[in-house]
C-alpha cells in the first residue's frame, strides 16, 4: 500500500515508539481503522507498519471529507506531541504542494504560502523558513534529527 503525499508530511514513527505501537496491535490488534484517500493512505502509516509487523490484518475505510489537509493535519497534531520544531518541518513540506508537482492531489489548493501553512501546523513563519533551508540545504541525517525531534531547527 502506498503512502499519500499528505500523510508523508509527518515522520514515522521509529525506535521504542514504533515498537509500542507494534506491542499494542499484538495485544489489542488495530483499534482505529487505516485511512484512504485517492486508494492511498491518508492516515495511518505507523497503524499499517505496526499490523505488517505484528502479522495483524490491516482495517481501512476510505477518507470521508472534502478537505483532506485539514483532516490530517488535525489527526496528527491532536494525536502526536510533535514539538515546534516538527510542527515547522511540516509547515514547509505543506508549503511546497503546489499544482504541477508529481503526486500532489488535485483537489488541494494551487499553492499554499509559508505564512499560511505555518498557521495551520501553529508555527511562526520565520521557522518555517528555517525549517525549508533544512530541507533543502540539510543532510538526510539532519533532516531526520529535526523530524523526530532530536535537534531544533533553529540549531539546525
Amino acid at each position: 500500500m502506498k503512502f499519500h503525499a499528505l500523510a508523508d508530511l509527518f515522520p514515522l514513527l521509529e525506535g521504542a515508539d514504533l515498537d509500542a505501537l507494534i506491542e499494542d496491535v499484538k495485544t489489542r490488534g488495530l483499534v482505529h481503522p487505516i485511512v484512504l484517500y485517492e486508494e492511498k493512505i491518508l492516515d495511518g502509516r505507523n497503524r499499517w507498519n505496526a499490523c505488517k509487523a505484528a502479522k495483524v490484518e490491516p482495517r481501512t475505510e476510505p477518507y470521508k471529507g472534502n478537505d483532506p489537509v485539514g483532516y490530517v493535519v488535525s489527526a496528527n497534531i491532536h494525536r502526536r506531541h510533535l514539538n515546534e520544531s516538527q510542527r515547522a518541518m511540516v509547515a514547509a513540506r505543506l508549503a511546497t504542494l503546489s499544482v504541477g508537482r508529481p503526486g500532489k492531489p488535485a483537489n488541494l489548493p494551487d499553492i499554499l504560502t509559508q505564512a499560511e501553512a505555518a498557521s495551520l501546523l501553529n508555527v511562526s513563519e520565520r521557522t518555517t523558513r528555517s525549517a525549508r533551508e533544512v530541507l533543502d540545504q540539510g543532510t538526510a541525517a539532519l533532516v531526520a534529527a529535526v523530524d523526530q525531534g532530536r535537534l531544533a531547527v533553529s540549531a539546525a
